[in-house]
C-alpha cells in the first residue's frame, strides 16, 4: 500500500543513497543533523526515475543509467526521462483515483 508521503513524493519507494541520510524506503531524507529534509536528495529521485521508464532520450532501459554521447554513463539523467517518469506517475495517480466510489471506500 502507497502511503501518502509516497504519493506526494514517489521517490520514497527507494531507499536513498546520499552519503549522511541512508534513508530506507518510505522514510524522508534526513541533513547532516538528522533533522528530516522538505525534499528528497537528487540521487534518489534519479534512482526512482531510472527504476520506472526507459530514457525517450537515450534509449536506456529501465533500471540502467542514462548514456553520454561518448557511450559512458552519464552523471545525472536526460530531463525528457525525468518528464516521462512525472507523466507516468501522474498516469498511475489519475487511474487509481478513477478505483475510488463516491464517498471515498472501496
Amino acid at each position: 500500500m502507497t502511503s501518502r508521503a509516497e504519493a506526494r513524493d514517489p521517490e520514497l519507494s527507494k531507499p536513498c543513497r546520499w552519503d549522511n541520510c541512508h534513508a530506507q524506503p518510505g522514510e524522508r531524507c534526513t541533513n547532516r543533523r538528522n533533522l528530516p529534509r522538505e525534499t528528497s536528495h537528487p540521487g534518489r529521485r534519479e534512482d526512482w526515475v531510472i527504476a520506472l521508464v526507459a530514457c525517450p532520450d537515450c534509449k536506456a532501459p529501465i533500471d540502467t543509467r542514462c548514456i553520454a554521447d561518448d557511450g559512458r554513463p552519464r552523471a545525472n539523467i536526460h530531463k525528457p526521462r525525468d518528464q516521462a517518469a512525472d507523466d507516468a506517475y501522474a498516469k498511475v495517480l489519475e487511474d487509481a483515483s478513477r478505483d475510488v466510489p463516491p464517498g471515498g471506500r472501496r
